[in-house]
Parts: C-alpha cells; structure tokens; sequence
C-alpha cells in the first residue's frame, strides 16, 4: 500500500504490546492444546519458559482440569492462583481468552491480581488491551482497505471521496490512540483538566466512530449543554465516552437498531447520555456491570469500569437504568462549578 500517513507506525506498532505489558508487569502466553507453553511477551520467567507446561505451575489438580477443559473446549476462563516465580510463588490472574474448539492455539494473559472494586486506570487489561481489541482491529481494516482503494486509482466521484474521508477519519482516531500509547508510558496517567465546551468531546468521539456505528444502527445525537467552558480531563473523557458507544454498539449486536447520545445540562451538572435499543443486561449484572471484570458478553468487562473511574476523577458520578421498552441507558454526570 502507498500513501502519505504512517498508518503501521500509528496504530499497532506504536502502541506497543510488550510495552504496555511491561508497564502493567504482566506476561501474554500462547499455548498449544495441552497447554505447552509457545510463545511468551514480554521477556519469560524461568517458570514460564518456552516448552515449559502451564497446567502442570497450577497448584491443583482441580484448576489443571479447570485449564485443561477450557483449552480444549474453546472457552474463557478466568482464574486467581499462585505461579512459581523463582523461590517464591507470585499470585496472579489468569485469563485465558475465547477460541474455537478444539483450538490448536490460545492466548492466555498473566497479570497482577486486581483489587478493590474499581479499575485504577493504570491498573491491568483497561487501557492496553481494551483499545487494541475494540478499535485498532477496526481501523487497521478500514485503513487498508481505504489506502488500497485510493492508490490503486480505480476509484472516481463520490466513491474516491467516502474512500478519502474514512481515512481521513482513521487518522483523527488513531491520533487517539498516540495520546494513550504516550500515557501507558508514564506511571502516573491522570491528566490535568482544561477548559472546553463541554459539547465538544462527545462531538469529536461521534465524527471518529459515527461511520462504524451508523452503518447497520440509527444513530441520534443532541448537543444541548451550556457551551460555557468547563474543566475537564479531555483525553480520559474521551475515551470514556468512546469506550460508551462502542459497548452500545456492541450489545446491538448484527441486528439493525437505534443508539443515541447526548449532552444536557440539568442544575449545575453537566450530563452525558448513551442509550440504546439493545437486550439491555441481565437481571443479576444490573447492580453489578461497573465493576471490573463483570461482562454480559464476551468482553473483558472494563469498559464501564474505565468509564466510572474518568467520571471519578471529575468529581461525577455515572449510572445505568433499563429502558421501559428495552435496552439501557448509562448516564454520566459531572458538575459545574459554580461562578
């Protein structure tokens, strides 16, 4: 592919797994089905050496099946254990990611345990992997194809143009993305506020990601806060929205339906709306989905713990109701200082 724009340096290189995974002193595992170590980032551990099995590090016999049984089977786990780490026995989580069964090959993440009930935002599988899983897949995609389509030259009129402004679009999104990569560099990833319309963050986030959401859904947007600048972390409010929208998107699922958002401004608070015409969570998650790892799909179920911690740091609050007609509406509410 030609073209002007570093797309490869931007987007998967740039955001760097084995940095983010050092960061966060965590280790990526590929597996083979009998749960033989292959491949290990960042640097391996003694214990976790290529060729080395990982059932047989387990401490039981009951959580070596447990392990077994998901490779086999294709199915996530999630486990809290010890592993050897020199004379020592290091606790970690341990992740291992859905895959087709009978799978000759799986992911498996090791990391820190987490603790208490809210994500840090330096804390372990937000920031890294949710991004990478959830919007880099999709850009690098659309980039390709779109940088393809143009240099190849067979593009003309209007085609060229949605060509040029879906790329145009991966690049304000993955100018995103440098900003967080830029974070995970630094251990402390608060951001200091500044002033802005408050309108404004949630603008931006629905011009990068309203191309990937209106093509099979009805997508609404209003923008009625007061435009008086306000304090805010932009950057995190950003990506908490977008984190938002894309849950929304994802519990629309393949079936056509409606997601809107919005901004009001109600008693000295400035409120962001997310809604959407999806099933809506189960009865046993709705008092529990902002904590981290608590998913009513497939997920990691970080994306509304990250979105409580940013509306944290401001001073708000978030919250999430069932709709009457179904699906569910999550709303974040920060304040405005008075005058």
């Amino acid at each position: 592919m030609t073209g002007g724009y570093p797309l490869s340096r931007s987007l998967y290189p740039a955001f760097g797994t084995r940095r983010i995974l050092e960061h966060f002193e965590s280790h990526l595992l590929l597996l083979d089905a009998s749960g033989r170590i292959l491949q290990v980032q960042p640097a391996p551990l003694p214990s976790l050496a290529p060729g080395s099995s990982l059932p047989h590090l387990l401490p039981s016999p009951a959580l070596r099946d447990r392990l077994l049984q998901a490779l086999a089977e294709g199915k996530a786990l999630l486990l809290t254990t010890a592993l050897p780490a020199g004379r020592e026995k290091r606790p970690v989580d341990l992740r291992v990611f859905q895959g087709p069964k009978g799978a000759g090959r799986r992911w498996v993440l090791l990391s820190p345990p987490k603790g208490g009930s809210q994500v840090r935002l330096s804390g372990v599988d937000g920031l890294g992997l949710l991004l990478m899983h959830e919007v880099n897949n999709v850009l690098t995609t659309l980039a390709g194809f779109a940088e393809y389509q143009i240099s190849a030259g067979s593009a003309r009129g209007e085609v060229k143009d949605a060509l040029e402004e879906a790329l145009a679009l991966s690049r304000r999104s993955a100018g995103i993305l440098e900003f967080l990569r830029n974070m995970l560099r630094r251990k402390d990833l608060e951001e200091p506020p500044s002033r802005e319309d408050p309108n404004r963050p949630l603008q931006d986030v629905l011009e990068a990601t309203g191309w990937l959401l209106g093509r099979k859904h009805r997508l609404e947007s209003e923008f009625r806060a007061d435009p008086s600048p306000l304090p805010l972390r932009s950057n995190l409010l950003r990506m908490a929205l977008l984190n938002l929208l894309l849950n929304a998107g994802k519990a629309l699922g393949s079936f056509p339906g409606t997601l809107r958002a919005e901004t009001v401004e109600e008693e000295g608070w400035v409120i962001y709306k997310v809604l959407d015409s999806g099933p809506g969570v189960p009865k046993d998650l709705e008092d529990r989905i902002f904590e981290p790892g608590v998913s009513g799909g497939t997920g990691l179920g970080l994306g509304l713990a990250l979105v409580k911690d940013v509306v944290l740091l401001h001073g708000g609050s978030v919250e999430a109701h069932p709709l009457p007609e179904g699906g569910l509406e999550v709303t974040l509410r920060i304040p405005r200082p008075s005058a």
